[in-house]
């Protein structure tokens, strides 16, 4: 699947406030896939609209990284492809 395709899906449901069937009847994306993209930004923290300096490879890397399971892990992926040199962390301590 695209990563055009998945903003797409992200971009409905999150601007337009479509439901999965209307997602899925715009995109032509079946159910499954929609309902796990939107589980995966949800997991990630990714919203609409998303950031412009975020590449769509950064965005692959964001949903479908190993590490995107742990929050501590999506944080960092996060804050690397966001640019962030430092800052509050998910704990509440200061990256170093």
């Amino acid at each position: 699947m695209s990563m055009r395709k998945i903003r797409e899906v992200l971009r409905l449901t999150h601007e337009l406030g479509l439901s999965v069937r209307r997602v899925c009847e715009a995109t032509g994306v079946g159910k499954t896939a929609v309902s796990e993209y939107m589980s995966r930004a949800k997991v990630a923290g990714i919203t609409w609209p998303i950031p412009p300096e975020i590449s769509d490879a950064a965005l692959e890397h964001l949903l479908f990284s190993p590490a995107a399971s742990c929050r501590a892990c999506r944080w960092a992926a996060w804050t690397c492809v966001a640019g962030i040199k430092s800052g509050p962390r998910p704990s509440g301590r200061a990256i170093q």
